[in-house]
Order: structure tokens, then sequence, then C-alpha cells
């Protein structure tokens, strides 16, 4: 029934009837539908605060797929983590992000990065640190995209990662350039900027060469992004380039 709602309201009135009983695959994927509408009515919907007390509630039970649906959507909802006094589901979900990192699929941890980012939110050190041994561990398993998003996401306030985290990214993603869209490229040497020094120069040169080729079909924002970051990384161009 969830996945047969075809928008917010349709959703909504289900809710408001199930939300009761639902079980914690059931909020999840409730959560994963109203991400996919991506229509920014959704968390004023009536019944969205049954389905927030519904997840506190059933939080616990979430296996790692279900939990980082929920983190990816509330990216797309805006319904970011609050400044001000306790939040009850914010601090449950974090706390189940951790016990179920070991379970997550490389799509989950990308997913994770990439809605903390969205919220301008800062990832908790404690799961930074827990996504960087993931990596380090299951590295052969991350596609060009997922590893390119949770790159920029993990860099996105400053934070520098590991040197072990770094010469594995590099020696990965020297091999995935082709797998890349003009958006990640960009967003890779966005990342690089701001975390500069990090780098080797000879994989930004690498990443240069790599969207001087496809140069065409840069967006004009992804372009800005592409030179404002290799001149941030203090990458200079060559004569050719």
């Amino acid at each position: 029934e969830i996945m047969a709602c075809v928008n917010c309201e349709s959703l909504s009135r289900l809710i408001e009837r199930e939300a009761g009983r639902m079980s914690a695959v059931n909020v999840s994927t409730a959560y994963g539908r109203l991400g996919k509408f991506k229509d920014p009515r959704a968390r004023r919907v009536a019944s969205y605060e049954a389905l927030e007390r519904a997840a506190t509630l059933r939080m616990g039970e979430m296996s790692a797929r279900s939990v980082t649906q929920v983190v990816w959507a509330c990216g797309h909802l805006q319904r970011g983590k609050q400044k001000s006094g306790g939040d009850a589901f914010w601090e449950r979900l974090e706390t189940r992000v951790l016990e179920q990192t070991s379970k997550l699929a490389p799509q989950g941890v990308s997913n994770v990065c990439w809605a903390y980012a969205r919220l301008e939110q800062k990832m908790p050190n404690e799961m930074r640190d827990a996504f960087e041994a993931y990596f380090l561990k299951h590295s052969g398993k991350f596609k060009a995209g997922e590893l390119s998003i949770m790159f920029w996401a993990m860099t996105k306030f400053g934070d520098r990662p590991s040197m072990e985290f770094m010469s594995t990214f590099e020696r990965k993603m020297s091999n995935w350039f082709n797998f890349c869209r003009t958006q990640e490229l960009a967003n890779m040497i966005a990342a690089y900027a701001r975390i500069k020094g990090c780098g080797t120069p000879e994989f930004l040169h690498s990443v240069a060469q790599e969207s001087f080729l496809t140069f065409r079909a840069f967006k004009n924002s992804e372009l800005g992004m592409l030179l404002w970051g290799l001149s941030n990384a203090t990458y200079f161009l060559e004569e050719d380039e």
C-alpha cells in the first residue's frame, strides 16, 4: 500500500490510518517514498509527525538498509538535527546508524554522508571514524559514484581524512574516471580545495586531464566549481589546458 502511493496526499492518508501499527520496515519505506517525491510540502502533511513518532519508537528494530533510507529521506525533506534542546529522533537515528555500520552497503554509507552534507550538518566524529574504517575495509565494493559522493560529503566542512584513506581513495578513483559524471568530477576537485594540501599533485593532474577530455559536457555551474576547485587546490593549469 505504501509503495502504491503516488503523492504526499495519498501517503499522508495511509499514515494517518496505519501509523500506530507500522513496523520498522513500513516506517522506513514510507520515508523512502517521501524522499523520492521530492515535494517541499512533504514535511507539512498532517501525518508527518505521526510518522516521525513511529520512527523514533521503531528505531531500535531498523535494519542497516532501513535506517540509511530514513537518513537519506531526511536529507531530501530538510529534516536536520535540532540545534537547541534534545532531538530524540536524531539521537536514536545516529545511534542506530553506528550500531549497524558493519552491516551497511557502500550505497548506504554514501547516502548517509550525502544527507549530512545536504543538511549542512557535521557528522559526529564517531560516525566519521567508523565510515573511514568501513571504507578501508571494503574499498573494493564501492562504485565510482558512491565513493565520489562519500568523499565530497566527508570533506564538506574542511575535515581532513586520514593519509591511509586518501591513499586508498586516490588509488581506487584513478581506475574509475571513465565512470564519473561531470558533476562528480567537479565535486571531487571542490573537495580537494577544501582540504588543501592533502592530495597528491599527480592525482589532481589526472582528474584535470579527465575533466578536460569531457569539457563540453560540463554545465556552467560545474565548470565554475571545477576551475575554483583546481585553483584553491593549488593546481596550476598547463599551457595546453
